[in-house]
């Protein structure tokens, strides 16, 4: 399975350590499109327009250690050159895990005929929503 990950260390301890007054951000899928497609829009967008600021505004403490600027270009162009360009995403839902809303989008990019799922990672932290992990999968 290749999985191109934007964060290793960050979300791996995010995921299993989650604070204990981190909180879910939703209840409905409606609740959760309606936070998350922004945040992943703006993600997107960062990452399309190599705006390493823009990209990032929603993440975590560990997020953002982990993920530096030189870290942010290699990363973004490997993911150009696995996959392609994004182009296209159909929300799915979403998982409460760990204190966590894990939202999902089925995504289309130009470089590949497969669908990519898109995993964003978020939780209410400190009365600011935060993204703790960032997940491009191409394929099981």
């Amino acid at each position: 399975m290749r999985l191109f990950r934007i964060v290793v260390i960050a979300a791996i301890v995010s995921l299993f350590a989650a604070p204990a007054m981190a909180q879910t951000i939703g209840v409905t899928d409606k609740e959760v499109q309606a936070i998350a497609d922004p945040i992943l829009d703006n993600i997107l967008a960062g990452m399309k327009e190599s705006d390493y600021a823009k990209f990032c505004r929603d993440f975590g403490g560990l997020m953002m250690q982990d993920l530096n600027p030189s870290k942010f270009d290699s990363r973004r162009q490997e993911i150009r050159r696995q996959i392609g360009d994004y182009q296209s995403r159909h929300y799915l839902g979403f998982l409460n895990q760990r204190g966590m809303t894990v939202a999902l989008w089925r995504a289309r990019y130009s470089g590949i005929d497969d669908d990519v799922l898109i995993k964003l990672h978020l939780s209410k932290d400190g009365g600011r929503i935060q993204v703790k992990g960032l997940f491009f999968h191409d394929y099981f």
